[in-house]
């Protein structure tokens, strides 16, 4: 019978459906695919009255003109010559006659059936339906038999779960759950939970918590997923108590569910809702979450600067984001381009139909045919009249230091990263004047023996900083509360700082270098958005002026640095993962060009020029620091490896001086860095030595060589901005904060005076999450 079947169909004969998907087609029947899933049965059930009432008519009709020929033809011959022949000449008379009148009235029924047959022929457009994977459920209706190779399992289980050919279904699942790997697992679970499956989803869910250190380190499909940042504040003494990962996990996703069932009814939830910016919570005494945003101006906690600059950001999506431009179409079923021929757009779940018009390209297509269309969605439960219960779970947990740990959660029913930080309540830590005696303490008694470097007349990190003309200037970056444009330079004979023309545009996390005797800026982030926006200043006219916009998506915490004439972009970050991309900027042709990618993916990375190549140090890969260094040779096009770090870090500033190669500050993830790194690229196989301590730690910080000394400028402390400068001689062993004579030939032989301070104008208030703003 199944053979039998399948021919019929390969011979198209009695086919009364045609299924179009990837502009392919179908022919099968209906009562086979009916039988086979209710979905499909749902579909012809609703959508073929219409046309059989049609062909009943039809048939009706023919069948009486049929029948009224048969008794006129009676009627006339028993008239014929008002008498009645011999019986039996008679009777073989009209034995003839009826043969040929039934002969005829046959051929007459089944022309009018194959017309009936032809009419008859319902078209379905299968829309974002895989074709493969759709003749491989019609084969197997007809065969009883499931082909398909190893490489579209996983698509013909999205396809068969759609469809709700739970025979197929089960099949594909038992494979892949012998399959699943930590390259692949990310993308299965988003498959499992897009069609409702709790039993490949729990056993895929196994796996990644057996593996999810090495899912979080090497699949690029976690990287690519979408991450919520959130900083966590509380009492030093919760902070000792909260030694259970997962509780706080859990009331996390309490606050998320809390926060997004809060929606309009008419406003469809989107993840970009919840990736806009890093959420600030406060972990209060009775261990419930509640978003800074919310707290009361008159408390104790929201009265504090730090949520108060965090309420100015109004970074919070209910009050931002909900109503602007979201798309509030919630059904499933597309309405795509009709024809001509009658197009009807049918809900399978409610059997309504919708008339539109438009186009459609198939020949077969008679005037007279039903063409439907429908589209797959994101769950098997688009076809059921049940509404769609929103699913979420915390899947797995991984700590990733003292104070920072990741999750990967189901929210919404879509798979998300969440990284949280937790902080000390920012409140209760010791006052300003406190920290401030403890630094005057340590002064000394020759603190009014020493002159102080001057100090910037902003609190900074992720800035721009080059040396020019024997001044360091310094671009934009970011306070507490706001990117920068201010630009100011520092006289290092005179001991002071003087403003310049301010940039064109806020940037922060930006990179930095001189060309040809210009400062250029590229990339970065303005405090709302990522950058692919470049701007040059000319020093001799005191003017920034804009350059054409680097060609590959916006991107911050990116490096740049020159090269044989040319500016390049470097690495950085989408808003979604470290990128690999790199861009080469020519100022005469003034246009732009991709060049070989990194090695690996990084932002936040120190980055230099030496000898016509560029150095790239350190950084992110999204999730972990690195330790790792390379080379770029822009007259090869190529990337090459450099010996990797004692350790890891991100938001380091790096410079050359003297062919050694110095890497400074920065953070390791847990905590911000004053510890200094050195190689000397003279050495082909030298390996990279500890070198003299920053006087203070400083995440996202700059280094720039000025002859004979490196200067480390700005950055985060993990507690304070910072607006100080400070300086390693070529051969010293100690940072200087302290002001000696400078010479761009002789600066390690001049007269230095002791002691290494602080200068008290640069503390300021504190803000726990400055390094990473």
């Amino acid at each position: 019978l199944l053979n039998r079947l399948t021919t019929l169909r390969c011979n198209k004969e009695f086919c009364d459906v045609v299924l179009y998907a990837d502009g392919k087609e179908i022919f099968c029947h209906k009562v086979v695919l009916a039988a086979l899933s209710p979905c499909f049965y749902e579909m012809f059930n609703n959508c073929t009255s219409p046309t059989l009432q049609n062909n009943n008519s039809n048939s009706s009709n023919s069948q009486k003109h049929s029948q009224n020929g048969r008794i006129n033809d009676v009627s006339n011959h028993d008239n014929k010559n008002g008498k009645t022949d011999n019986d039996s000449t008679t009777r073989k008379q009209n034995d003839q006659l009826q043969q040929q009148e039934d002969s005829t009235n046959l051929s007459e029924g089944c022309q009018t059936i194959t017309s009936s047959l032809t009419d008859r022929l319902s078209y379905y457009e299968m829309n974002d339906i895989d074709y493969d994977s759709l003749e491989a459920i019609v084969n197997f209706a007809y065969s009883g038999s499931l082909q398909v190779t190893s490489d579209r399992v996983a698509q013909l289980y999205k396809t068969a779960s759609t469809l709700r050919v739970q025979t197929c279904v089960q099949a594909c699942a038992l494979y892949l759950t012998k399959m699943i790997s930590v390259k692949n697992c990310i993308g299965l679970r988003r498959c499992s939970n897009r069609t409702n499956d709790s039993l490949l989803g729990n056993q895929i869910d196994l796996f990644i918590q057996n593996n999810f250190s090495d899912i979080v380190c090497t699949s690029n499909e976690f990287t690519s997923l979408p991450c919520i940042q959130i900083d966590i504040f509380l009492a030093i003494d919760d902070k000792l108590k909260m030694k259970n990962e997962r509780k706080l996990g859990e009331k996390i996703m309490d606050w998320l569910q809390r926060e997004t069932s809060s929606l309009p009814e008419h406003v469809e939830f989107r993840m970009e809702l919840l990736t806009g910016g890093p959420y600030m919570l406060y972990l209060d005494s009775d261990s419930n979450l509640q978003d800074c945003n919310d707290l009361d101006d008159n408390s104790s906690v929201g009265s504090c600067d730090l949520v108060q600059d965090y309420k100015k950001q109004n970074r919070i999506y209910p009050k931002k984001s909900r109503s602007n431009g979201l798309n509030t179409s919630n059904s499933p079923f597309l309405n795509t381009n009709g024809g001509s021929v009658g197009c009807q757009s049918i809900n399978a779940a409610t059997g309504n139909s919708v008339s539109t018009n438009g186009n459609m390209n198939a020949s077969s297509v008679t005037s007279n045919a039903k063409l439907y269309r429908i589209s797959s969605s994101e769950s098997v439960n688009s076809f059921a009249s049940d509404l769609e219960e929103f699913e979420w779970k915390l899947i797995a947990i991984l700590k990733n230091s003292e104070n920072y740990f990741v999750m990967l959660s189901i929210v919404k029913r879509k798979l998300a990263v969440i990284s949280v930080h937790l902080n000390d309540a920012p409140f209760l830590k010791p006052g300003l004047s406190e920290r401030l005696s403890l630094m005057l303490t340590k002064c000394g008694d020759n603190a009014e023996s020493d002159a102080l470097l001057a100090v910037m007349s902003d609190q900074r990190c992720n800035i721009g900083a080059v040396f020019l003309n024997n001044y360091l200037i310094v671009c934009g970056g970011n306070n507490r509360a706001e990117c920068l444009k201010s630009v100011e330079r520092f006289d290092l004979n005179a001991n002071k700082w003087t403003s310049l023309a301010p940039m064109l545009k806020e940037r922060a996390r930006f990179g930095a270098c001189i060309c040809d005797g210009k400062i250029y800026a590229v990339g970065g982030s303005d405090g709302s958005s990522d950058l692919n926006t470049c701007e040059c200043y000319d020093v001799s006219v005191n003017a920034w002026e804009k350059l054409a916009d680097f060609p590959t998506a916006p991107r911050s915490s990116n490096m740049s640095a020159s090269a044989g004439g040319r500016v390049y972009c470097i690495g950085g970050f989408n808003g979604q993962t470290a990128v690999r991309t790199c861009d080469c900027y020519d100022p005469i042709e003034k246009t732009w060009e991709s060049v070989a990618p990194l090695l690996t993916g990084r932002y936040q990375a120190g980055c230099c020029s030496w000898n016509d190549k560029i150095i790239v140090v350190g950084g992110c890969d999204t999730w972990s620091c690195l330790s790792s260094a390379e080379i770029y040779d822009p007259e090869h096009n190529v990337w090459k490896s450099l010996p990797s770090m004692i350790g890891a870090r991100r938001g380091c500033g790096a410079a050359v001086l003297n062919n050694k190669l110095y890497v400074a500050g920065g953070s390791d993830g847990s905590q911000t860095l004053c510890t200094v790194e050195v190689l000397d690229l003279n050495k082909p196989h030298c390996a990279w030595r500890p070198g003299p301590q920053l006087n203070v730690p400083r995440g996202n910080v700059r280094l720039v060589a000025a002859d004979c000394r490196v200067y480390a400028v700005g950055g985060f402390s993990g507690k304070l901005f910072s607006n100080t400068i400070e300086y390693l001689d070529d051969g010293s062993s100690e940072w200087r904060t302290t002001v000696t004579s400078y010479s761009p030939t002789h600066s390690s032989m001049s007269p230095t005076f002791g002691g290494n301070l602080y200068d008290a104008k640069s503390i300021i208030n504190e803000d726990p999450i400055g390094e990473n703003s």
